[in-house]
């Protein structure tokens, strides 16, 4: 992970407009709300399916966290990433969310205190706060929306799936998750040098976007083009992100070519937080 990383809005998504700060903020509110109502919807013990060990529980608690760990980083700048080990670690910054994990009758509503509090603090800020960041943003207020908004919606997602239901994405809110992981966090991950490159193509159908991934070595190199490919993935822009987020893809999906490239995709596609 880097400091800041600000690049131009055309740099991040060619001939798109990269949402606002506030489109992010709406997205926050709206996939947090659906994450929290699938999650109250049933037992807190039923299993998440994309998250092997989890727990709907264990799922409402990760969330949470990750929420107070992104709102003390941009609250409390430092030039070092917050260690987080466990909720311990965030009582400096949120005593009255920290005291202690909630019965499960609580939980629920815990969660929400902490998605409140990460609305609050992305919008007491100014737009040109300065804080660390790791993906490419116009503005570290911009990434940490964005990233916040992506996290709330694969996991709103498996939350709903465990219910035995999806809601589904806008194919817009969509399009950017999947730019996010492919030019945000895809350029990070290191392939083995005694491997030879393996190119997926991504089509967004819905959107009219294109992106080809060359996996290593060193790295995976991504860029918004067509071009000869091992593999082709492609359907509407919610299925193919879900997909690449390592979950069932939707009905539109279809994955043409070597199985190769793909099993190198979710080897290499390891997202983590700090």
């Amino acid at each position: 992970m880097t400091t800041e990383t600000l690049v131009t809005t055309q740099a991040l998504r060619g001939h798109l407009s990269q949402p606002s700060i506030g489109d992010h903020l709406a997205a926050i509110a709206a996939e947090g709300d659906r994450f929290a109502r699938a999650a109250a919807a049933g037992p807190l013990d039923a299993p998440i399916e994309a998250c092997p060990g989890w727990t709907m529980r264990e799922l409402v608690q990760h969330v949470g966290l990750v929420h107070l760990w992104a709102a003390a980083n941009i609250a409390y700048p430092s030039e070092q990433w917050l260690s987080v080990n466990g909720m311990s670690d965030l009582e400096p910054y949120w005593p009255a969310h920290t005291t202690g994990w909630p019965e499960d009758a609580e939980l629920v509503d815990w969660y929400r205190s902490t998605l409140d509090n990460l609305v609050d603090v992305i919008e007491s800020m100014p737009e040109d706060h300065r804080c660390l960041t790791f993906l490419p943003a116009p503005s570290p207020l911009v990434m940490w929306a964005r990233r916040q908004a992506c996290e709330i919606a694969v996991h709103r997602h498996d939350a709903e799936a465990a219910r035995g239901y999806t809601t589904g994405f806008d194919p817009s809110f969509a399009a950017d998750m999947l730019d996010e992981l492919l030019h945000g966090f895809a350029p990070h991950m290191r392939v083995a040098e005694d491997t030879a490159s393996l190119v997926i193509q991504v089509v967004a159908e819905d959107v009219g976007d294109e992106h080809l991934l060359t996996m290593g070595p060193p790295k995976v190199r991504t860029e918004r083009a067509a071009g000869p490919h091992d593999l082709m993935i492609s359907g509407s822009a919610a299925d193919v992100a879900v997909f690449l987020w390592n979950r069932r893809g939707g009905p539109s999906l279809r994955v043409q070519g070597d199985h190769a490239a793909l099993d190198r995709w979710r080897e290499t596609c390891r997202v983590e937080w700090l």
